[in-house]
This record gives structure tokens, sequence and C-alpha cells, in this order.
């Protein structure tokens, strides 16, 4: 299996997007590959050919035979079951893209995938074309940024972003590593305002919105293969003791921290793994 994972370069597409990720793989089960996704805040652009096709299923969804689709932000954690062989481009957009764009309240489209064609097809052709260009050969230098100029027309064409997004994405900025308290101080907004405009752009409380990136970290460090410990681990995320942790970690992915260690190959909890463009066979 091929894999990049790029981050683009243009100011404005940097606003927007967070990283952009290729794989090809020529063979594996006659049955496919199956992933299970983490939930996520972020969506999804997902190009492939036309003889490629997923299915996923979650709670009370199950929706197949989609070729090019739009992955919405994930609240609970989802099966995704892929045909082989695959070459597939996504695009990951920071969260409140959907808003940016379509100007709908983000937390009603959460748990959904739309293929691309139901959303408008027009905007996506382009984008489509070049990824059809780089499945032809692999990602370079080139045809990235050829890539990343169309992102961008995209972009220019489709969003319009209104005050309160912006107020919003200066927020996400300082989320990672500050209390809710402290961005509120920081941006000049009040705790209600920034909640209340948090939740309509993105979806998600920002309480929902730190637990998610607190349980992106913990899955990486459970799966850097070093011995874990437990105590150490609840203390360093913010948990009272380590039942809180398995507690929160299986109300969130469905299994315990143990089980998830116990049978992590069965878990591809990352729509794309983390690999860099000079670090492609693997």
């Amino acid at each position: 299996m091929e894999k990049w994972i790029l981050y683009p370069t243009d100011k404005m597409v940097k606003e927007h997007v967070s990283q952009l990720y290729f794989i090809r793989k020529k063979d594996g089960s006659e049955n496919g590959e199956i992933m299970r996704l983490l939930p996520q805040c972020s969506s999804y652009a997902i190009f492939t050919e036309s003889d490629s096709f997923f299915s996923y299923s979650g709670k009370n969804k199950y929706l197949k035979n989609l070729s090019n689709h739009f992955l919405y932000p994930l609240e609970d954690s989802m099966e995704v079951k892929f045909t082989l062989p695959i070459n597939l481009l996504a695009i990951r957009f920071k969260p409140g893209l959907v808003y940016n764009i379509w100007g709908a309240e983000s937390a009603n489209y959460k748990n959904s995938v739309l293929p691309i064609e139901v959303l408008d097809k027009n905007k996506f052709d382009s984008l489509h074309k070049v990824c059809l260009d780089i499945f032809e050969c692999q990602p370079n230098e080139k045809n990235i940024k050829k890539l990343e100029k169309s992102i961008k027309e995209f972009l220019q064409w489709s969003i319009k972003e209104e005050p309160k997004s912006k107020l919003v994405r200066r927020s996400l900025e300082k989320l990672e590593s500050r209390s809710i308290s402290s961005v509120c101080s920081e941006i000049g907004c009040s705790r209600r305002t920034l909640e209340r405009h948090f939740k309509g752009v993105t979806g998600f409380t920002m309480n929902q919105y730190k637990d998610i990136q607190i349980l992106h970290k913990i899955v990486d460090e459970l799966r850097s293969g070093k011995e874990v410990n437990w105590t150490e681990l609840a203390q360093n995320y913010g948990f009272f003791d380590q039942s809180h942790l398995i507690k929160h970690f299986k109300k969130m992915l469905g299994v315990t921290p143990t089980e998830f260690l116990e049978h992590t190959e069965e878990f591809e909890v990352k729509l794309f793994s983390d690999t860099s463009l000079s670090d492609s066979n693997r």
C-alpha cells in the first residue's frame, strides 16, 4: 500500500484545509478493506475512481455503493468498507466548513455521508478531474500545486464566511491548549455567545470538541507501542482517575482501552494514517 499525507501551503487553503491524503492499494481481501473511524469534527471530500465503492455503517445508518462522496463530522464511531483495488484522494476540511459552504446548522449534518452529485456536482467537478490526473501517476510537486489551486478556486467560489464563523475559527486555534474560559477571555466574547456560535458552526459544543480531541490523543498513545501507565495517562488528560478515563473511552469508541489494545489490529480508527510524502511505501 502507498500512502501520503500532504499539507497545504496556500494561505487561504490553509485556513480551511488541514491535510490532503492519497492512498493507493492494489490488492487485499476479496471482500475489501474495513476500517473503524473515530468520532471527528472534521469533514472530508473523498474522490476515487468510478469502479471503487464505499459502504458506511453506524448507529441507525447504513449507506452503500458510494463512489465520490462527502463525509460529514462524526459524533459517533462509524465503520467504513471499501473495495479493492483503490486509488483515493481525500481533502480534510477544518471544523465549520459545512456551515461556511452551505450556511446550514452543522448539527443537522453530523454522522452523514452523501454522494458528491447530491450536494453540488459542478462545484466538485474540477477537483475530481485533478484527482483523476494524480491517480494516473502519483502525487508530485506539479500536480499537488494544481490540486491546491483547484481547492482554492473551490473555496473562493463556495465559502461565504460570516463574522460568527470567523470568531469560531479563532477559538478553534486556541482550544487545543487552553480552557474554554481562557479562550472566551482571549477573544473577548462571553461563554454563552461563543458556545451558541460554536455549536451552530461546527455542530459540536466546545466540551464535545475537546472530548474528541482528547480521544484522538489517547488513541495515538495507545497505538504508539509504549507501555501504558493508566494512572499517569488519566492525569495527563484531566480525568479524575483511571475508571473515569475508561468510561469516557468506551462511551466515545464503544470499547474499553484494554479491549482496544487487545484487538488493535481490528481498529483502523483514523480515516487515514499520518504518513509523510517521503514515507510512502508501508
